[in-house]
């Protein structure tokens, strides 16, 4: 299979009810490579074979773009903004982006169809999902090496680190189920999470206690306990198709991204019920970050290959768009990175020497 047939065969089968409108791109990020802006806004252009880095504004303005490996899907930034992590479907591994200078660093070898990538919090280890391998990578990102790999379900799409730490937790959209994995063992917990209808990503409250999941099949979101791994019976309707889901910083609201209805459902979290129903954005939303304060969305647009920015704090919501390419997936936030510590320094005079006497 060529490459421009997998990425059609890909983008077709991944979103499942998207109808595909390829955009006439009439603008773009630059394709020069150079630094990112800080904070920045970093999206994978399928299309291009590029992850594009926007500014991280309402609107979004054209960045720089940095070529990876082929056919790009997932990405990530490490928490101090210095790395991006960008998962290369057809080339299977992942594409290290030094974002002080927007130069590919380094290219780590995965398992089959790399997917969806999470990095933990101190920035040493990526957790990559295969879609075809029903696999998940342990990379090394000291030594920038792959280390191993843990069997999951069948097309693994998402991986998330629980936000204490501790645990891994995989979509395996194939399966209908999720995969939890100990950070300390790598051990795959033996019975796996059900959770029928396609689950895609995977978010979890700032409390660590409850995973929402996305279900591409229909038109629900499974929520899951964290602590006894158990399935709420009661799934939250949302749009159809839905694919992609962000918490605000305080908890309160989930934002879902509803790839076949075109919308986004914002949901009050202590009452499990939809406050608006179907916010439009544009053609087929895949993947959605907000901003750290809680006042920006900004979306990945797969049908029209656009980048959407979405200001959640007043009324009316006001959006703005930018093009990327034909075929924009995943999506990302780098934060600027912490300048370095501040150091004074004290001069000491010399004591002074005392005169010699005589007498």
């Amino acid at each position: 299979m060529t490459t421009n047939l997998l990425r059609r065969c890909l983008l077709a089968s991944a979103l499942v009810a998207a109808t595909v409108v390829p955009g006439l791109v009439t603008g773009g990020a630059a394709s020069a490579v150079g630094a990112s802006t800080c904070p920045s806004i970093l999206v994978t252009n399928t299309q291009a074979d590029s992850v594009v880095s926007l500014t991280a504004t309402n609107p979004p303005a054209d960045g720089v773009s940095t070529s990876v490996g082929a056919v790009p899907i997932g990405v990530a930034a490490t928490t101090d903004g210095r790395w991006a992590l960008v998962t290369n479907f057809a080339s299977d591994d992942v594409s290290m982006i030094d974002l002080t200078t927007g130069v590919v660093a380094a290219t780590i070898p995965t398992g089959a169809s790399p997917y969806g990538v999470a990095i933990t919090s101190d920035g040493t280890r990526a957790f990559v999902t295969n879609y075809n391998a029903a696999t998940v990578s342990v990379l090394d990102l000291v030594t920038r090496t792959h280390l191993t790999d843990i069997a999951v379900g069948n097309n693994p799409w998402d991986v998330t680190i629980t936000p204490d730490g501790s645990s891994l937790w995989v979509s395996n959209s194939a399966s209908d189920t999720l995969s939890t994995i100990s950070t300390a063992t790598l051990i795959k917990d033996p019975v796996d999470i059900s959770v029928p209808g396609t689950p895609t990503e995977i978010a979890f409250t700032p409390d660590g206690t409850t995973a929402y999941v996305p279900l591409n099949g229909g038109h629900f979101v499974a929520t899951v306990d964290v602590a006894t791994r158990t399935k709420d019976p009661s799934d939250i309707a949302v749009g159809s198709n839905p694919s992609g889901v962000v918490f605000s910083p305080d908890g309160s609201t989930a934002y879902v991204a509803n790839n076949g209805s075109v919308t986004i459902s914002v949901i009050d979290v202590a009452t499990r019920t939809v406050t608006i129903p179907g916010l439009t954005v544009g053609s087929a939303p895949r993947s959605l970050v907000l901003s750290p304060d809680g006042s920006t969305l900004w979306i990945s647009l797969t049908g029209s290959g656009h980048v959407v920015a979405v200001d959640v704090s007043g009324t009316p919501v006001v959006g703005s768009e930018v093009a990327i390419g034909q075929q924009v997936m995943g999506i990302a936030y780098a934060p600027c990175i912490p300048p370095p510590p501040t150091t004074t320094t004290t001069t000491i005079a010399p004591s002074p020497i005392a005169p010699a006497f005589t007498g």
